[in-house]
């Protein structure tokens, strides 16, 4: 348990601060404010649902470690110390979220950033080196293969449900969507262009909270392919009445297409349901972001260059695509190859 006395809670003053206290309560507390188009509002417009709803989460275990409601601000002693509390509880990529929970808040209100030192960057690598050396290995959602995917595809039959999940699954594999931006996206982003497909704009995105650049994602439209997303796409909003609004919707037992756009475990289950019935071992593994695995995945083991793949993707950092190696890909382009062909001759 932390020691309280060093956790300072300060009263907001100035005028300045308030406005991005608002932004900040809006992650600690879910507090959305009166709505009114002031400054207040326009600071909490400046990131997306999804990143307050990520950051909410991981605060609240800080929150609940330090017996604090609001324990802000902290002391880098204050974050070493959680850290080292939640090493062998957390996964280290779960305590990378925290702390960057607790810079994100603590900058939004103002204050010094306790995380930016380089005692937490040193116990941070600790952390994650102990436990590699203990054999965690860390999580990585598994891809598709091209026959696997297909097969669940082709297990779809013509209930609504059925028809939302094809469509859901193949704007998500083409769409290289992230899982916020998948179950988010919304019938006025579609912008069809006439032979070639959809034209998917973006907004903000997680590279881009401010939605600074107008980014497109294309959508091919497969003629006479049972692969096709557009056509899954378009014939789910159909049977479904959907010309607003959210595109990926929970639907009832009974059929009955709700108004909000899906929940993330919804997302989630719908994957994994198609995996088991595909017979696709441990199927239980896969979730939403395994769509976007299986893009890199697919198109790297044919070849294609990073940076062109990434054009889809978003990814600002190549070097982060190395995440989606897997085993086989160490045989690909190997000098290996070579040797052994000296061998057999």
């Amino acid at each position: 348990m932390a020691n309280k006395s060093i956790i300072a809670l300060e009263k907001l003053d100035d005028e300045a601060r308030k406005v991005l206290a608002s932004a900040a309560e809006h992650v600690i507390e879910a507090k959305d404010g009166s709505g009114e188009k002031n400054p207040e509002y326009y600071a909490r417009k400046a990131y997306s649902d999804n990143t307050y709803r990520s950051y909410r989460s991981d605060f609240q275990d800080f929150a609940e470690w330090a017996g604090v409601e609001k324990p802000i601000p902290v002391t880098t002693a204050v974050v070493v110390q959680y850290l080292s509390d939640r090493a062998e509880i957390l996964a280290p990529t779960t305590l990378q979220h925290r702390v960057a929970a607790l810079s994100f808040i603590h900058r939004l209100l103002g204050y010094d950033d306790p995380t930016k030192s380089g005692a937490v960057t040193a116990v941070l690598r600790g952390i994650r080196k102990d436990r590699k050396d203990n054999g965690w290995k860390e999580d990585q959602a598994p891809a598709f293969t091209v026959g696997q995917f297909t097969n669940m595809i082709e297990l779809m039959g013509a209930s609504i449900h059925d028809m939302r999940d094809k469509a859901f699954l193949l704007v998500g594999l083409f769409g290289a969507f992230r899982q916020g931006e998948l179950t988010g996206l919304t019938v006025e982003r579609l912008k069809e262009i006439e032979g070639l497909g959809y034209a998917v704009e973006m907004g903000i995105v997680k590279q881009d909270q401010v939605a600074s650049k107008k980014v497109n994602k294309p959508l091919p439209l497969l003629p006479n392919s049972k692969m096709c997303p557009v056509t899954a796409l378009k014939a789910y909003m159909d049977e479904a009445g959907i010309d607003a609004g959210p595109v990926f919707r929970g639907i009832n037992r009974y059929g009955r297409v709700g108004e909000k756009a899906m929940s993330h475990p919804t997302a989630n289950r719908i994957v994994q349901k198609w995996a088991k019935r595909a017979l696709i071992p441990n199927g239980d593994e896969y979730s939403v972001h395994s769509l976007r695995a299986s893009f890199v995945t697919v198109l790297r083991g044919l070849g294609v260059s990073d940076a062109l793949i990434a054009r889809q993707t978003d990814h600002r950092n190549l070097a982060t695509m190395q995440i989606y190696d897997r085993p086989e890909n160490a045989f690909d382009d190997s000098p290996v190859a070579w040797l052994a062909e000296a061998f057999q001759t």
